[in-house]
């Protein structure tokens, strides 16, 4: 990515990423994921599954023109491909959160008596 066509906002954000370990920079963004999914749904990943920084970075590089490599590289450092595959299975876990409301519990069938 050259320095001088993107914010320092969004160097500095994907800086950070980059010098994380692979698992690392995966749980963080899970954890970002999480975060989002409890205060809201998330539906479209692009544009819910992302903090607002995240997704003008984004958007950023694409009005700026980098190359696809840079963009995909970017994507790769957010876990996009994570994010989604991890959103459509945690959306089911919390719909039936949110239909059981204060009585939500997962018993274990070992556990049922």
């Amino acid at each position: 990515m050259a320095k001088e066509n993107i914010s320092t906002a969004a160097r500095v954000l994907f800086a950070k990423l980059a010098i994380m370990k692979p698992r690392v920079r995966l749980a963080v963004n899970l954890k970002t994921l999480i975060g989002l999914m409890v205060s809201s749904g998330v539906s479209n990943i692009l544009t819910e599954g992302l903090t607002p920084q995240e997704h003008s970075a984004l958007v950023e590089l694409d009005l700026r023109g980098l190359s696809l490599s840079s963009r995909e590289t970017a994507h790769g450092l957010l876990n996009i491909h994570e994010r989604w595959s991890v959103s459509k299975a945690l959306r089911r876990v919390f719909r039936r959160a949110d239909e059981a409301g204060d009585g939500y519990l997962i018993f274990s069938e070992e556990h049922v008596p």
